[in-house]
């Protein structure tokens, strides 16, 4: 099974909301994530932020959300782990759908920070792949 830093394009679903998560080709952005012990990964952005109804998000991008060993993923499995982070959440919102990968360094590694502990608590970038385009 292909190593999750390795997948070449990840997609993150978020609820739009104004003002968050509307990134632009090519901007560096940081991720925190949760399993990565409080690591924060420099991510690039591979297209300008997309936004769509919750229901309308199309059944290949959902698939390339949801994780390798998942395959596919119905609109219903999308929603409920979505519902987990934002309880007031219905099909008819808008999500902001951005397509990234981890940014690498001159020598190929992954770019990590440090995340400041007092933010960890606060701050959630959760992200899901799947190998793809």
């Amino acid at each position: 099974m292909m190593n999750f830093y390795d997948l070449p394009r990840c997609v993150d679903f978020r609820k739009s909301l104004p003002g968050s998560n509307n990134f632009k080709k090519g901007q560096r952005i940081y991720g925190h994530f949760l399993d990565a012990a409080g690591e924060c990964i420099e991510l690039e952005v591979l297209e300008d932020t997309k936004v769509l109804p919750f229901a309308a998000i199309p059944p290949e991008i959902r698939n390339e959300w949801g994780l390798p060993a998942r395959g596919k993923t119905s609109l219903l499995e999308m929603f409920s782990a979505m519902k987990g982070y934002y309880s007031d959440l219905t099909l008819k919102n808008d999500a902001a759908i951005n397509f990234l990968r981890f940014a690498r360094d001159s020598q190929g590694k992954i770019i990590r920070h440090e995340f400041p502990k007092e933010l960890r608590e606060r701050t959630e970038f959760i992200l899901r792949g799947k190998q793809g385009g």
